[in-house]
């Protein structure tokens, strides 16, 4: 998995399987960046992790923008 793939990923799927639309929900529930770490780690290795943390930075910085 490329990082941008782990990006990608994150962004179109995982986000709405939390179950909560919102940049809290990336932490919580079944599909979070939190519970799934270690398979973006396995799939793609360190570069994936990164590319997943700076995807929520990026949701977080447009959220504030958007209020």
């Amino acid at each position: 998995m490329s990082p941008a793939e782990a990006a990608r990923l994150l962004s179109t799927s995982l986000l709405d399987a939390s179950g909560i639309p919102s940049l809290a929900g990336v932490f919580q529930g079944w599909a979070s960046v939190t519970k799934l770490g270690g398979v973006f780690r396995q799939a793609g290795g360190e570069e994936a992790v990164l590319a997943v943390a700076e995807e929520v930075a990026f949701a977080g910085r447009w959220l504030h923008g958007v209020e």
